[in-house]
């Protein structure tokens, strides 16, 4: 009697187990489609950043309009919403739409530790970005391009407040240099005149890789003095983000200044003039639709208007002056020279203004590595502008003004001239300094801060 039970027992609880295990997709081990796609808790994804500018993570996949990003693994999409943006690197590209917005959440974006000056990117927090392409910002702007490697105009005493150490530091405008070989060296020592002069001290910028005798410090030649650091030129935060650093207008923009741009499809020019279809607008500035970028003004640029900011790119033409040929050693006057290697693919194809976005691509990276191998942030700059930047020709984009992301501040500040005044020691060459501690006048007996 027992061991019937026992038998009668053991059977029902193997079809108990069988009915349980079996049957219903929804059981344990298959994916639950309401939270596949739309929650973000990793702000350092190869994207990062969905626009918190819209009004809940809901995304329409039976919409058609809207820039894909090819990275996506799904192609049924609609980033036409709002924003214009959509993580693409969310495992799928389809987002329920029943999932309320509360459970995604774009804007978190810190980092667990404190980066400091030197970390990589991925240590820095990501920001929360507002959707321009339905507010517009501020209005409307273009950017050109350029790189010519001299002194930064914010690289000097006068791009800043020194009447007292609280007003230095809190102005915090001063640009930092580099010598020829991208190592960072003091904006400002000692004047020469004061080394023999007892009852007066004064201050000199570095002289400028561009003009031996812009300056005062005495440089013996251009390539002895101070250029732009290789190391301000553009980076990729992820697909959707990127920072870099810009001439802008007179007057209306300072040194330090930050401003994000959301880039719109279209292109512009001088005078204001926008193109948002027809001819002008090409592959390449519809590719560019919809990312981010936020860029610190290191340069004040005389021939520059409100709204635009002339982008510092390694191959973007070196513009009125030259430092970049010293720096590379090879002779940039063989590239347009407003314009630089865009320009000159645009030039060198069959199709001239109308190449494909691949061939100009392939154009411009082409030069890249031919100019700027062995020189690893000139290479990157170069090729993040094919890459990410899409080799786009003055694209048109929306803008306003943000506070700076810690990653600029970092890249932008210098290391040696944190106090209004220095005793340094001026030199008539940098190009061999390799950081590290500067030898001292002994002029100054005071820290700098009264």
């Amino acid at each position: 009697m027992n061991l019937s039970i026992s038998r009668t027992l053991l059977l029902c609880s193997s079809l108990l187990l069988l009915w349980g295990c079996g049957g219903d997709d929804k059981g344990v081990g298959t994916e639950t489609p309401n939270l596949s796609s739309s929650y973000i808790d990793n702000p350092f994804l190869s994207s990062g950043i969905v626009d918190p500018g819209l009004s809940s993570g809901i995304v329409d996949p039976g919409l058609s309009s809207g820039i894909i990003d090819p990275g996506l693994s799904s192609a049924i999409v609609d980033p036409g919403l709002s924003s214009g943006i959509v993580d693409p690197g969310l495992s799928s590209g389809i987002v329920d739409p029943l999932q309320s917005s509360s459970s995604t959440d774009p804007i978190v974006s810190s980092s667990s530790s404190n980066p400091t000056p030197g970390d990589p990117i991925e240590a820095y927090p990501v920001p929360s970005l507002n959707p321009l392409l339905s507010t517009q910002g501020s209005g409307e702007g273009w950017s050109s391009r350029y790189w010519d490697a001299c002194r930064a105009h914010c690289s000097q005493i006068s791009a800043t407040d020194t009447t007292s150490q609280a007003a230095y530091e809190a102005a915090g405008r001063v640009a930092r240099t580099c010598n020829i070989k991208g190592v960072e060296i003091p904006v400002f020592t000692i004047d020469p005149a004061s080394l023999t002069n007892d009852y007066w001290i004064g201050w000199k910028v570095v002289g400028n890789s561009c003009n031996a005798s812009d300056g005062g410090e005495g440089i013996a030649s251009t390539a002895d003095g101070a250029f732009t650091c290789m190391d301000m030129a553009p980076i990729q935060v992820n697909d959707t983000l990127s920072y870099g650093f810009v001439a802008s207008a007179p007057g209306v923009t300072a040194c330090g200044q930050c401003f994000h741009l959301q880039f719109n499809g279209g292109v512009g020019e001088r005078g204001g003039v926008f193109h948002h279809e027809g001819d002008r607008v090409k592959e390449t500035h519809q590719a560019l639709k919809g990312k981010h970028m936020i860029v610190m003004s290191s340069n004040i640029g005389t021939d520059v208007e409100k709204g635009q900011f002339d982008m510092m790119v390694p191959g973007g033409g070196v513009g009125m002056f030259d430092a970049l040929s010293t720096q590379v050693g090879v002779s940039m006057t063989q590239f347009v020279r407003y314009g630089g290697f865009l320009s000159t693919c645009q030039q060198e194809l069959p199709k001239d203004y109308s190449s494909s976005l691949a061939d100009l691509q392939h154009c411009v990276l082409k030069y890249c590595n031919q100019v700027f191998t062995g020189h690893e942030d000139l290479l990157r700059g170069c090729t993040w502008y094919a890459d990410w930047y899409m080799a786009a020709d003055n694209p048109s984009y929306y803008w306003e003004e943000v506070e700076c992301p810690q990653y600029l501040v970092d890249k932008y500040k210098t290391t040696y001239n944190t106090t209004r005044r220095n005793d340094y020691k001026p030199h008539d060459s940098w190009a061999d300094f390799t950081g590290g501690e500067l030898e001292k006048a002994g002029k100054y007996d005071g820290d700098g801060t009264n």
